[in-house]
């Protein structure tokens, strides 16, 4: 192998993981946010069933 070969493998090599440090860091975020809206979701749940038991509306048919 020449030198140019083993510099541009390398170049791509660096690349990659930069990519995939990125990818990480963008997974990262995308958990910690699905994790917010969950929490968020149930508040919303448990305000609901709240705001149906206070108005005394019969419950849906199952």
């Amino acid at each position: 192998m020449d030198i140019e070969k083993i510099v541009r493998w390398i170049i791509i090599g660096t690349l990659v993981l930069i990519g995939a440090s990125l990818l990480g860091i963008l997974i990262d975020i995308g958990t910690a946010l699905l994790s917010f809206a969950l929490k968020v979701l149930v508040v919303v749940l448990i305000v609901a069933v709240v705001v149906r038991l206070i108005n005394g509306s019969p419950a849906p048919n199952a």
